[in-house]
């Protein structure tokens, strides 16, 4: 079963000014005005996602009219990219380290990130659906993941899930194209306390046409594990001319390490395994409980949760919880 958590008219204040306000290549309220949406909460798991999403005719003219080029390119000038070279640089340094070679950026927009690895002499994929951004990228991106061939090291999804229908059946899709102790990247919008949409910062995490999935630290853990995906370290990197960063990244590292080693220790492998039935085959629920999401109406932006990275198991299950950054995603639906 599901509650809800908020909920309204797209027309209703102050979702509708947020929305008109934000560039768009044609404008999506004469559409929007009459609908309704609404953010409920799974009982079972606390995961959180709209109860009403876009079918895929009305996606496709989202993608293709609503988000033009000139609209995006128009959004990040005024609210900014969420491009960071410098966490670029640390991503790749710490997958070279794990001797990653392939790489599949799913999500990729512009491109940068695949750029980045290229530099590092990785042979770099991406995936996005949105034309604009692919056309405007410097790099080969492929629409759909069916597009790219072969098996990968590494998959980095960078404020992905919370924009996907199905996250769950995309997360297992793009694992069965991992090699053997191959790893994902997660990163999601963090919408703790976020329980209405009051002001622009909520707006943006829990955008109803946008970010049809909501994330606090522990849903990625959660859906990662429902894949058979179990957390790995995260290990410091550094990009920075400052002391005082290098110290407090390693202060948080060594933390984090001890922390980890007493949960080992404390906690078996049994208590931590996942007791949530298997994702219905209609692949409609964000955390795979076993309510079924009803798919519905309608349904943009970035943010960031915490960066989450996960290795395939080797007969070991790790301690949950392990959080390094924020970023966004999104999740299935229940119904």
């Amino acid at each position: 079963m599901n509650q809800a958590v908020a909920g309204g008219s797209f027309s209703d204040e102050p979702l509708r000014s947020f929305i008109e306000a934000d560039p768009w290549g044609e404008d999506p309220m004469p559409v929007l005005a009459d609908h309704r949406w609404r953010l409920v909460e799974c009982c079972d798991c606390g995961q959180r996602f709209h109860r009403y999403v876009m079918s895929p005719e009305w996606n496709e003219v989202r993608f293709s009219r609503w988000m033009s080029a000139e609209a995006i390119q128009q959004f990040e000038t005024e609210h900014g990219s969420n491009h960071d070279a410098a966490r670029d640089v640390q991503h790749v340094l710490r997958m070279k380290d794990r001797g990653v070679k392939r790489v599949l950026d799913f999500g990729c927009g512009f491109g940068q990130f695949l750029e980045m690895c290229r530099l590092f002499k990785m042979d770099a994929h991406g995936v996005d659906r949105s034309t604009a951004r692919r056309s405007g990228a410097a790099v080969t991106i492929h629409a759909e993941l069916d597009d790219v061939p072969g098996t990968f090291d590494c998959i980095p999804m960078f404020e992905v899930l919370e924009h996907l229908h199905d996250p769950l059946g995309t997360l297992k899709a793009l694992k069965a194209r991992l090699n053997p102790g191959g790893m994902m990247i997660v990163e999601v919008p963090d919408t703790s306390g976020v329980d209405a949409i009051t002001d622009e910062t909520s707006y943006r995490k829990i955008h109803p046409l946008d970010h049809i999935n909501a994330f606090t630290p522990q849903s990625p853990v959660a859906i990662m594990a429902r894949i058979g995906m179990a957390p790995i370290d995260k290990e410091p990197a550094f990009v920075t001319i400052s002391l005082k960063r290098v110290a407090k990244d390693v202060a948080k590292s060594w933390l984090k390490q001890n922390t980890n080693a007493i949960l080992a220790e404390t906690a078996p492998s049994e208590l931590r395994k996942s007791n949530h039935p298997s994702f219905p085959k209609r692949g409609c629920e964000p955390c795979g409980c076993a309510c079924a999401r009803r798919r519905g109406r309608i349904h943009r932006p970035k943010y960031r949760i915490r960066l989450e990275q996960f290795r395939r198991p080797h007969g070991l299950a790790l301690p949950e919880g392990r959080y390094s950054r924020a970023s966004d995603l999104r999740v299935p639906r229940h119904s």
